[in-house]
């Protein structure tokens, strides 16, 4: 089973695009952050290293359950300073990259991609 973390406004589109791929997931637009399971196989979140405070609790997180359980964990980011002064560099692989759309790029501080990032190496 995989686990998605994500905002209310996406549940909608998330639940759309995995009856059109037939895949099996859970979607839960509430705080799992420091929540153990291990029926979480993947771990997919995205948005979410705006701040040091948040960065510091999902980095514990997102380590801690990977080590216990052997989750495969992808972050996508446009590069915010908080994940790039995060202790994961250097255990993050860039996997894609995607040109952000001219309004999108502007509200993250004129970051022109996204990227999706595989947490490696804990």
């Amino acid at each position: 089973m995989q686990l998605f973390f994500i905002f209310t406004d996406a549940v909608c589109a998330i639940k759309m695009n995995v009856k059109e791929n037939n895949v099996k997931v859970l979607v839960d637009s509430g705080n799992l952050i420091g929540q153990q399971n291990p029926d979480w196989s993947t771990i997919i979140l995205g948005d979410m290293f705006y701040d040091c405070d948040i960065r510091d609790e999902l980095v514990d997180w997102l380590i801690r359950h990977r080590q216990t359980f052997k989750s495969r964990v992808f972050i996508g980011d446009p590069g915010r300073l908080p994940l790039a002064e995060s202790n994961l560099q250097g255990k993050l692989k860039k996997m894609a990259a995607y040109e952000l759309p001219e309004t999108c790029a502007r509200e993250n501080n004129g970051h022109t991609k996204g990227y999706v990032w595989q947490l490696c190496g804990t």
